[in-house]
């Protein structure tokens, strides 16, 4: 596969993916309304976020498919080499494998530990990946999930 083929395959896979994500929400995410005067309609409740999330995801893939496209429609008119898409190659993937353990990890670790030592344990080994040598780095990406934490909790009253 060539890499407009490839980025295809994935904007289609983003698709079907969003929509396995409107289908489940409802069994895993209880309905509620933020606001009590507020019948039937979805406009602020506990559904909002993953139904935008899902907009945003369709939105950028129908954008991808259609750019991506219009480049595989032109290379092959105008008989121009296609970029050939090497899936993985050694040693440049181990980052996104990285990336996918340490995602894992948080979700593994949450439960148990809480969002703030999760949250700095994720993100400094992410740090760690990137191979950052800045010391206080470090230290802002601790005072970032604290301050988000106490943010959610004493000001937006969300229970994180």
């Amino acid at each position: 596969m060539n890499k407009y083929q490839v980025n295809i395959l994935v904007s289609v896979i983003l698709i079907l993916f969003g929509a396995a994500i409107l289908i489940v929400t409802p069994y895993c995410i209880p309905y509620s309304n933020l606001h009590s005067g507020m019948t039937n309609t979805e406009l602020l409740s506990s559904h909002f976020m993953p139904k935008v999330i899902v907009g945003i995801m369709w939105v950028s893939s129908v954008i991808n498919i259609v750019l991506n496209a219009m480049n595989l429609r032109d290379a092959k008119k105008n008989n121009k080499e296609l970029p050939n898409m090497v899936i993985f190659k050694k040693g440049e993937n181990i980052r996104v494998i990285a990336y996918m353990a340490d995602f894992l990890l948080y979700g593994l670790l949450y439960p148990y530990i809480g969002f703030i030592p999760t949250s700095v344990i994720c993100c400094v080994l992410l740090l760690l990946v990137l191979r950052e040598k800045v010391w206080w780095y470090y230290v802002i990406d601790a005072a970032f999930a604290v301050a988000v934490y106490f943010v959610f909790k004493y000001l937006l009253f969300v229970q994180i």
